[in-house]
């Protein structure tokens, strides 16, 4: 029944914000059931800003920082040949987009790969870019501008102690599989 209410919500949403459920006994680290949960104890909170698509990527990879205090977004106005601002939303702000750099490699489906990168989820990201002609990603510090580091190739996914990354060819990709 929670997961129809679920999906009714979410066809009723426009593609262009971001809707975070809060499940009260998710967040506490209580595994739960569909048949277990308290209708009572969900909110929803909408994340966007005006005139803008608000969106994360694929869901393989969670928006959300260690302490869920900070939720991963991207935001643009039209399409992927455009630059698109990173950044994030304090989830007791759903109102105020705090950008901290932007990406001209991304899509709708995939987004640019944004994760958190540090152990503890709280002041590094990585992303994919593309720079001086070449597809790179980015490990920044969101609490520093300048602290920046640059990796020579894209990543699709990073190992769990993030000393390994997996890349692709993302031009053979978007020829042959628009869109991811």
């Amino acid at each position: 029944m929670i997961l129809n209410i679920i999906k009714k919500i979410a066809r009723n949403v426009p593609y262009s914000e971001i809707i975070y459920l809060n499940l009260n006994r998710l967040f506490n680290g209580k595994i739960f059931s569909y048949s277990s949960i308290d209708k009572k104890n969900i909110s929803i909170t909408k994340f966007s800003v005006k005139h803008h698509h608000i969106f994360f990527g694929y869901y393989d990879i969670n928006p959300f920082n260690i302490d869920n205090t900070k939720i991963l977004a991207i935001k643009t106005r039209s399409d992927t040949k455009k630059r698109a601002e990173i950044g994030f939303f304090s989830l007791n702000n759903p109102d105020d987009f705090f950008s901290i750099s932007s990406t001209k490699s991304w899509c709708w489906q995939q987004g640019a790969r944004l994760r958190w990168f540090d152990e503890n989820n709280k002041k590094l990201i990585s992303y994919n870019d593309f720079r001086d002609g070449k597809f790179i990603n980015v490990i920044k510090n969101i609490e520093n501008e300048d602290d920046e580091r640059i990796i020579s190739a894209p990543l699709y996914d990073i190992s769990s102690d993030r000393k390994t990354g997996l890349s692709l060819n993302f031009s053979r990709l978007q020829r042959l599989r628009p869109g991811y």
